[in-house]
């Protein structure tokens, strides 16, 4: 009797569960993959897509994947999320990021953001990194620290309905001080002009830029080839 109760239980939490769900999908491509200043696809196009799962309490979990210079990138995910009031909320979780080349590079990132009227702080703290630490991979290792400051803005009023525009100063302090003890620590910005279309996704021209120290994350270990000079691409997306 008490196991029969401990499985009905578990699947009327199941249940439960599934029933104040929602699942989505995401598609996407881009004129170049770039995430923190790294072009992940070496200037190239990629494409992508993602799975979602969302419960009404706040929890979410996906995976999403992408590919890049060569091979693909998959990620895993799970986190929390809820709103303070109707100008602000948070989010925390954890990512595990994993590539189908050769070589031991997955690790994960535990991430949070607060988001206030508009402003996002956010920050990532990567562990149980499969990286081997060498004078030609240095980043993406356990101790390194992302912070980022964004701010979105309504252009509707000034442009048209459905454009948005989005600034954001990140950096990075990584854990490895680099050969020789030179300084890897770098910022970078970016800048989003984005447009609803809704039924047909969203459309997004880009800009990213970074200081001149990003020529020595790029030398051990980075996909860009060393520039610090800005990027421009142009990305699609949709939601299902």
């Amino acid at each position: 009797m008490k196991t029969q109760t401990l499985i009905a239980a578990a699947m009327f939490g199941l249940t439960a569960l599934v029933a104040n769900a929602q699942i989505t999908t995401n598609i996407g491509a881009t004129s170049n993959y770039v995430w923190r200043h790294m072009s992940y696809s070496a200037e190239d196009a990629a494409v992508s897509g993602g799975l979602d799962y969302s419960h009404e309490s706040g929890f979410y979990a996906g995976t999403w994947t992408s590919s890049m210079d060569g091979q693909a990138e998959i990620d895993l995910y799970a986190g929390y999320g809820s709103a303070f009031n109707d100008s602000s909320s948070y989010d925390i979780g954890v990512i595990r990021y994993d590539y189908t080349g050769p070589g031991d590079d997955a690790y994960y990132e535990l991430y949070g953001s607060v988001e206030l009227s508009g402003f996002t702080i956010g920050g990532a703290y990567s562990f149980g990194s499969d990286v081997d630490d060498t004078a030609g991979q240095e980043i993406f290792i356990d101790g390194d620290i992302y912070i980022y400051g964004s701010y979105t803005l309504d252009l509707a009023d000034k442009i048209g309905e459905g454009y948005s525009l989005t600034g954001t100063v990140g950096k990075y302090f990584f854990e490895d001080d680099g050969v020789g003890g030179v300084d890897l620590d770098y910022t970078h910005f970016l800048v989003d002009l984005a447009k609803d279309l809704g039924d047909y996704g969203t459309v997004t021209l880009s800009g990213s830029f970074a200081t001149s120290e990003f020529e020595g994350v790029a030398a051990v270990g980075g996909l860009n080839g060393g520039r610090d000079d800005a990027m421009f691409f142009v990305s699609w997306g949709k939601e299902f």
